[in-house]
């Protein structure tokens, strides 16, 4: 008897002391993972499918894509502005098949595809198979995604390689980390992702700060030094074999650091920011894009909406920021993995990015990892202590909202779609176009066939004239203005003219003489100058004589209201643009210009009003002022909004 109770106290103790498993009770959603992927992938694939648009987009970065790529297989040049890992990865489709739009679009479908498919092979057992699915699922029913699926933007490419990325990190690379010299070869496929990465997107370049963030906070220095030789040694030769064997494609702004310095990019004569612009760049930036553009991600605004809410982006960066923390300080590798990475990427991009390119598509590529860490955040908070309980369920509620306001979304850009879609797989490239950009087409169509290919042809919007032209043509985003040091000749005499009153005047044989001296046009802005006879955003030319030329004194003579305090009227503007006609002429001449389509453009896309994108009217405007006649209208298109093909002529004038 006394043999058998302690038996029995054996096996109580037994019990008592045996290890408590600490797995996950398996609930429906790791149950049912696998079907439920394959019913994300349905969902997004037929989402993309109903928003199919094989047109081109008006701002024409899409369709530069394709020109880049044009380029690199036909020149062997590449962006210095722009990424060329898409362009690379375009190429091959292109060598394969020519400039097939609808089979473009169809490649960056499956992108988004499988983006979604490795997104959940990256987070799988990583995370709580509730967050996981509930995110896959708005990914897959996001009206933006399914837009940016059907289109040559770097976007789905993007999402594809970053997925991967994850995949290999999360599920191979973390849970393998080595203290040793030894292994090389992980952390080289890590680096070599991460490189893949930096190509495709510029701004990848901090991707690898990312990582080695990570492995600092894990106190692997030995892993962060082999990562970063291993990308060291990726990117270097890449830099020295790009330089030798790739011709960098000509622009008007100069390097991608350059570009990014300035403060407005399509008004260089401005100078670059300092650092306190940079900070109100970042704040700018994380304001509209962390409140109103993840608000309409969400379903939460209207597409078309501008309003911000600060406080949902200060919100969403706490969020963020505790995220990091609770991961670091639980050791969950994976969250504080994608944490350190979105945080970088995202401030990168703040830093990076102009606050007028007002894009959604800049942090739509990281928008399943941004609910990845919100919800997941909201699931460790709410099991800190019993009293934050009621956080879990309110973040259900929250996932619930997001669901319907995401379907609501997509399902009337759906119904907004219907009309086109039937042309959209006919290969209808115009049908749905606004006039303006129907005329644009047009006319960039006719000059392509009309035109001798020994001509460049001037366009605002290049790419988008070579979709329909299927020829090069010569972009032009802004206008070349200079500095009053640029302009302004030491040893010379300047006299400064209302446009207005030199227009007015009606003898052509006496303005003849003087055009040759027309050395830049002039416009200030800024608060109005002191002098009530000095205007703001009124043009004005500066005539440029030699002190002894008796031509200097015939525009007083003939009456007209001349300026010649030069120095008070230039520094009366706190904004100054000097164009210098002759320096348009020599560019046209040099690059072989010898055409120009302008067109009415709309400078707000969805409406038609007074404003228009004017870069290529002004800046032929400021030649014929110095070059009158230069310009011969061929070809007219459109009854309103017009485009017109303009020929450029300089044999009448030897100045």
């Amino acid at each position: 008897m006394t043999k058998k109770k302690n038996s029995v106290s054996k096996s109580i103790l037994s019990e008592k002391n045996k290890p408590i498993s600490s797995s996950p009770k398996i609930g429906f959603f790791e149950k049912n993972d696998r079907w439920l992927i394959y019913v994300h992938l349905l969902v997004a694939a037929l989402v993309s499918f109903l928003l199919f648009d094989i047109k081109v987009t008006e701002a024409g970065d899409d369709s530069a894509y394709i020109q880049l790529t044009y380029k690199f297989l036909k020149y062997g040049t590449i962006s210095n502005l722009q990424a060329s890992g898409y362009s690379m990865f375009l190429a091959i489709f292109y060598l394969l098949f020519g400039l097939n739009i609808g089979l473009f679009k169809v490649v960056s479908i499956l992108c988004v595809l499988g983006s979604i498919y490795f997104t959940y092979r990256a987070f799988k057992n990583k995370i709580e198979g509730y967050i996981l699915h509930a995110v896959l699922f708005l990914t897959s029913v996001n009206y933006l995604i399914g837009y940016y699926a059907s289109t040559t933007f770097s976007e789905p490419l993007f999402m594809l390689l970053q997925s991967l990325f994850l995949f290999y990190a999360l599920q191979v690379y973390i849970p393998n980390i080595s203290d040793t010299w030894k292994d090389i070869k992980r952390p080289m496929i890590l680096a070599f992702m991460v490189f893949l990465l930096m190509l495709t997107r510029n701004i990848a370049l901090v991707a690898p700060v990312s990582v080695m963030i990570f492995l600092g906070f894990k106190r692997n220095f030995i892993e962060l030094a082999k990562f970063g030789v291993a990308f060291i040694l990726l990117y270097l030769p890449y830099y020295f074999i790009r330089g030798a064997l790739f011709k960098s494609a000509e622009n008007q702004y100069g390097s991608q650091f350059s570009f990014i310095m300035m403060k407005n990019p399509y008004k260089p004569s401005l100078g670059n920011d300092d650092f306190g612009g940079f900070v109100q760049r970042f704040m700018d930036n994380a304001n509209q894009f962390l409140s109103k553009h993840l608000l309409k991600q969400m379903g939460f605004l209207d597409p078309d909406s501008k309003l911000l809410y600060p406080v949902v982006a200060i919100f969403v960066i706490l969020i963020g920021i505790s995220s990091i923390y609770l991961a670091v300080r639980k050791k969950h590798d994976s969250i504080s993995f994608i944490g350190f990475y979105v945080m970088c990427m995202l401030g990168g991009t703040f830093l990076a990015m102009q606050k007028i390119w007002d894009q959604d598509r800049f942090i739509l590529i990281y928008y399943p990892l941004i609910l990845i860490i919100i919800f997941w955040f909201f699931k460790e908070v709410s099991a800190i202590r019993p009293v934050l309980n009621f956080i879990k369920p309110l973040s259900y509620l929250l996932l619930i909202f997001i669901g319907g306001f995401s379907i609501q979304r997509t399902l009337t850009r759906i119904a907004e779609n219907q009309n086109e879609l039937p042309y959209s797989l006919k290969g209808d490239l115009t049908f749905g176009l606004t006039p303006d950009m129907k005329n644009f087409a047009a006319i960039s169509k006719y000059a392509g066939e009309h035109v001798p290919d020994t001509a460049m042809i001037l366009s605002r919007k290049p790419s988008i004239s070579f979709i329909h032209g299927k020829r090069e043509f010569h972009g032009l985003y802004a206008i070349p203005y200079v500095d009053e040091k640029e302009a302004l000749q030491a040893g010379k005499m300047y006299q400064i003219l209302e446009l207005n009153a030199w227009a007015m005047h009606p003898d052509m044989n006496f303005k003849k003489p003087f055009y040759p001296h027309i050395r830049a046009v002039f416009m200030g802005g800024g608060n109005p100058p002191a002098n009530p006879n000095f205007k703001i955003n009124t043009y004005y030319l500066f005539f440029e004589f030699d002190p002894q030329d008796s031509l200097a004194l015939s525009l007083k003579k003939a009456g007209l209201p001349v300026i010649d305090q030069v120095s008070e009227f230039v520094s009366s503007y706190q904004e100054k643009y000097f164009a210098i006609p002759s320096n348009h002429k020599k560019y046209l001449q040099e690059n072989k210009i010898y055409y120009a389509i302008t067109a009415n453009l709309r400078m707000n896309p969805k409406r038609k009003t007074p404003q228009t994108i004017n870069t290529v009217e002004r800046y032929l405007s400021f030649v014929e002022m110095k070059y009158p006649g230069s310009m011969k209208l061929i070809h007219e298109v459109g009854s309103d909004e017009k485009a017109q093909l303009i020929q450029i002529d300089f044999s009448n004038f030897n100045y």
